[in-house]
């Protein structure tokens, strides 16, 4: 069976070739999930997100599917096209961090989501072609950009539930300052208090 991806599109006549097998559809599903993936990874460029939310999760959904066992293997297009989004959105993400020791970590990782995204094409003579370290690597270094993307979205919630917590504490204490100077009754204040607690 022909990979439908080896034909020369400059030889294109608005036909398959001859011995053009069609893709399966488990083929299909596979190329459809990981454009799926690349896309979220690709929208860390147009910046409508949090990096990192993108980061975690794409990180999360590119593992899973590369640690489905299944005999289909990414079409060369479909390949290319997540190659392309990682590297999209690894341009955008460069820009977007500091510098931090956390981040080159998340940088590094990206390394491994690309060798993944190869992997995922890779017939099995290929894959034995290499030390089975390099892909336990891949992985590992894509789980730490999962779980550092996920712990920076947790020390996130903390500081904002933290802000929230001063906010409605400040404005008890200054109900009740202006309850002492007369300027709101216990009413008042009772009613603030159950509105912000």
């Amino acid at each position: 069976m022909n990979d439908y991806n080896d034909y020369n599109a400059s030889l294109y006549d608005g036909l398959p070739p001859d011995d053009w097998d069609p893709p399966s559809k488990e083929q299909e599903e596979l190329d459809f999930r990981a454009g799926f993936i690349g896309g979220q990874f690709r929208s860390i460029a147009s910046r409508p997100w949090d990096p990192w939310d993108i980061i975690g999760h794409f990180g999360l959904s590119l593992l899973r599917l590369a640690r489905e066992r299944r005999p289909e293997r990414l079409s060369a297009i479909g390949r290319d096209r997540l190659l392309n989004d990682l590297e999209t959105g690894r341009q955008a993400l460069f820009e977007s961090l500091d510098g931090s020791v956390e981040e080159r970590e998340m940088l590094e990782a990206m390394d491994g989501a690309f060798m993944i995204a190869n992997h995922l094409a890779e017939s099995d003579e290929q894959r034995a072609a290499r030390h089975p370290d390099v892909m336990c690597d891949a992985f590992d270094r894509l789980q730490i950009a999962v779980n550092t993307a996920r712990s920076h979205c947790l020390r996130e919630d903390l500081a904002r539930r933290a802000d929230r917590r001063i906010t409605e504490e400040v404005g008890a204490l200054v109900a009740l300052s202006l309850q002492a100077t007369g300027l709101l009754t216990a009413d008042q204040v009772a009613n603030r208090s159950r509105r912000h607690g």
